[in-house]
């Protein structure tokens, strides 16, 4: 029920255009990847191979000049469309964020005042101001979560063309390291749950000590006011510093496993493969540049996964105050 709530405030059209950008922009780094070994074969590194051969069927001619001219080339679309696929996807976030506030502040205006009663105001509150920011941060981590694994996907294939042995070792390295760290995921996952009510309870501290604070005052209670809110506030901070903790471990451990996969591939690739220095010099480039986007994917899915309570949470308070809407004037039930 809550995921049909979240369907119709998504752009179909401006999601489309978004995937065609990543496939774009993943597609100008893969090819630009590949263009070493060319590169490498006409500086002398090694002998003319079939990237040689399938850039002669294209059409382009095989000479320093030519190679470096459409390297140049494709560093320049990449950057035109990295500029617009990062305008597409804030204005994409912030659409959706606007949308779904909107929506929760509409349901909680025609909601039937008996329900309303029911609900904490610092707890809607909180909804409204916090958590959706929370949601649009954790939908701007998914979409750049796709975009990394459309470009890992295009470096990919690049490494197929160049090697598919070596870059079956190295997917399987990849794989190995996406399944570790599943257990970092369920724990964001509960880390977000424990922020999101941490959140709520020192918003509500703050917002019923402000609003009663004659009384506060009159009773002396400043000292009581003062350790609750403090409190809920400690509980948000240990939410928070738990959470960071798990990313830097996470990033640690991806940094090593990553430096010990590459030189055990590399040394098979040498050693045991016989490849030579055209092939292993770019597919060295590509495993370089494909582990910082891994642990981007990791990093940004653990950000989602933090968020994705906050989403959970505003769906539910928008089913909750629509199921309870009041009836039109006329007498009929608004839809």
């Amino acid at each position: 029920m809550s995921r049909g709530i979240l369907g119709p405030m998504i752009s179909r059209r401006k999601a489309v255009w978004l995937a065609l950008l990543m496939v774009a922009r993943a597609l100008t780094e893969g090819i630009g990847l590949v263009l070493l070994v060319p590169l490498l074969s006409v500086l002398g590194r090694g002998g003319p191979g079939r990237l040689d051969r399938w850039l002669g069927v294209v059409g382009i001619p095989v000479t320093l000049e030519a190679l470096l001219a459409l390297f140049v080339l494709l560093v320049a679309l990449r950057a035109a469309i990295n500029q617009t696929c990062l305008l597409s996807t804030e204005r994409f976030q912030l659409e959706l964020v606007d949308r779904l506030r909107r929506r929760a502040w509409t349901a909680l205006l025609h909601c039937d005042w008996r329900v309303l009663l029911t609900l904490r105001k610092s707890d809607s509150a909180s909804l409204l101001l916090g958590e959706v920011e929370r949601v649009g941060f954790g939908v701007q981590q998914a979409i750049s979560a796709i975009g990394i694994l459309v470009t890992l996907v295009a470096i990919l294939l690049a490494a197929l063309a160049i090697s598919p042995l070596v870059t079956l070792g190295a997917g399987l390295c990849g794989v190995v390291v996406l399944a570790a760290y599943a257990g970092l995921r369920r724990r964001a996952n509960i880390l977000g749950e424990r922020l999101g009510k941490a959140y709520a309870e020192t918003y509500a501290a703050l917002a019923e000590g402000l609003g009663a604070m004659r009384v506060i005052k009159s009773l002396g209670g400043e000292s009581r006011a003062e350790a609750e809110a403090m409190g809920a506030l400690g509980s948000m901070r240990r939410a928070q510093i738990d959470y960071i903790r798990d990313r830097g471990l996470g990033q640690a451990a991806l940094h090593l496993g990553g430096a010990i996969a590459l030189a055990l591939l590399v040394w098979l690739a040498v050693r045991r493969w016989g490849l030579g220095a055209t092939a292993i010099l770019p597919m060295v480039a590509l495993f370089a540049r494909s582990l910082p986007l891994l642990g981007s994917l990791q990093e940004t899915w653990l950000q989602w996964r933090h968020a994705r309570p906050a989403l959970d949470a505003t769906l539910a308070l928008i089913e909750r105050a629509e199921a309870a809407r009041e009836p039109e004037p006329d007498g009929r039930t608004a839809p």
